[in-house]
């Protein structure tokens, strides 16, 4: 009965976004509808193809290459079978060594395992400056980089070591990039820096290619999919907003607290801005008209932002600031009333989108300079 279901299950091609030609490929989507079981098919099929290493896997962190977290990854039930298939029962495993992933032939009679050859070379991307001069991998045409959005830090100039490690690889040929990854926040540099501005409001099977011009003047295509929920029994495991993340196309939130009533109902007492990874946020210090009540409210700066301004960008400007300033009593009382927990916006989604932004600012922008 399980392996009926699972034949059913229609899970994501990547025909569609193969067929772009594009250099940068981003897949976003919910969990477990194929998004990296289709790459993962793709690159097994070039290695077998060529019998050489043709793929790299990226990760972010050195523990996250380590042979405990990542050597399952191309062990995919159905990624094996194919495999087997493929190569006519040659190879019917892969075992990981050494920073490679090998295609491999488990004896089930004698419990050894022989090792073929290599076709993927594990990174991490926090050591991209290691890998300048000492990596020469003539053959590569994909590179997979698996969880490329989280709701943790990213590493700093995380775009700028992405393409150092892409350059230190394809030095001697060119090739494609995968970004993998599920829709767990709407905030990243690669939106940012890759000036994908679209994606937030992404519907459900859409895909975008925007097209960049290079110094040499050649064309980079980025093509950015939100890969369709696939049509298939859903898990009956998930229920209220954890059913709508898990089994559906929602973005996940977290809980934050909300405004109560309409903007109309408060004076704004002070009010600056947040800049920061191309993201920009209102702040209001909040008064109830009626009630004994005072918050702080937060909301995307759609139409202007405040001459008072929060960011990391240098300038020389006393209204520009990394910080709130200890000498502006209304930028303290903002710092209590948030120690209070009185930092409220307009949906989770906005919650979620601020927490990402400043979480990976240097320095928390609510200390006080």
């Amino acid at each position: 009965m399980a392996e009926e279901k699972l034949k059913k299950r229609d899970f994501y091609k990547l025909d569609r976004m193969l067929a772009t030609e594009s250099t940068y490929c981003i897949l976003l989507g919910e969990r477990s509808n194929g998004k990296s079981f289709s790459v993962k098919k793709h690159a097994v099929d070039e290695a077998l193809d060529a019998e050489a290493l043709t793929c790299v896997l990226l990760r972010r962190l050195d523990e996250d290459i380590k042979a405990s977290v990542i050597e399952d990854y191309f062990n995919d039930e159905a990624l094996i079978k194919h495999i087997i298939k493929r190569t006519n029962g040659r190879y019917n495993c892969i075992v990981y060594y050494r920073s490679k992933f090998y295609f491999a032939f488990y004896d089930k009679e004698t419990e050894k395992t022989e090792k073929g050859f290599a076709f993927c070379k594990a990174f991490a991307l926090s050591n991209a400056e290691r890998y300048k001069s000492s990596t020469v991998l003539p053959n590569v045409k994909t590179m997979i980089y698996e969880e490329f959005c989280t709701t943790r830090r990213y590493l700093r100039d995380e775009t700028k070591l992405l393409f150092n490690i892409v350059s230190s690889i394809f030095r001697l040929n060119t090739g494609r990039v995968f970004l993998i990854a599920n829709k767990i926040t709407r905030v990243s540099p690669y939106f940012t820096d890759f000036g994908l501005r679209g994606v937030p409001k992404m519907k459900d099977g859409q895909l975008d290619t925007y097209v960049y011009k290079t110094e040499a003047g050649q064309d980079v295509k980025i093509s950015v999919e939100m890969c369709a929920s696939p049509q298939h029994e859903k898990s009956a495991m998930f229920w209220g907003k954890n059913d709508k993340v898990i089994n559906g196309s929602e973005w996940e939130t977290n809980e934050h607290p909300l405004l109560k009533g309409t903007l109309n109902d408060y004076d704004i007492l002070y009010e600056l801005s947040l800049e920061h990874m191309g993201n920009c946020f209102n702040i209001l210090l909040l008064s109830h008209n009626t009630e004994d009540f005072e918050c702080v409210y937060v909301y995307p700066a759609s139409l202007k932002k405040h001459e008072r301004l929060l960011t990391e960008a240098y300038s020389t400007d006393r209204m520009i600031t990394p910080t709130l300033l200890s000498r502006v009593k209304a930028e303290c009382y903002i710092v209590e009333l948030l120690n209070q927990n009185k930092l409220v916006y307009p949906s989770n989604l906005i919650g979620d989108d601020f927490i990402s932004t400043i979480q990976n600012m240097k320095q928390s922008p609510f200390s006080l300079a």
